[in-house]
């Protein structure tokens, strides 16, 4: 928010115009922080389950069907390799982007 082009902060001498201007940027500052929050981490808890969802995908791709060898190969390869992983998303390692966040 541009200050200088917002009337209540540049007129501040007619009585609670400034505390009144400053209160209103102080909540849009606030929103704005709590909807990026928000969305963080809600993208990233999504994220998540989709990772670990994707094991469960390949497995069933390597059921008995007409793949060749190459593709089963890797499909196994890939496979263990997903089994293998916890997909989470961190803060620096201090604390997991996940939707327990916002609680």
């Amino acid at each position: 928010m541009d200050i200088r082009s917002n009337p209540h902060i540049t007129n501040c001498g007619e009585g609670g115009n400034c505390v009144r201007a400053i209160t209103h940027f102080c909540l849009a500052a606030i929103c704005t922080s709590i909807t990026k929050l928000v969305a963080i981490t809600a993208f990233c808890h999504m994220v998540s389950d989709e990772v670990s969802r994707t094991p469960a995908l390949v497995r069933s791709l390597l059921l008995p069907r007409q793949l060749g060898a190459d593709s089963f190969n890797e499909l196994q390869l890939f496979y263990k390799q997903m089994r293998n992983i916890d997909p989470e998303f961190t803060a620096f390692g201090f604390f997991t982007l996940n939707l327990r966040l916002l609680l």
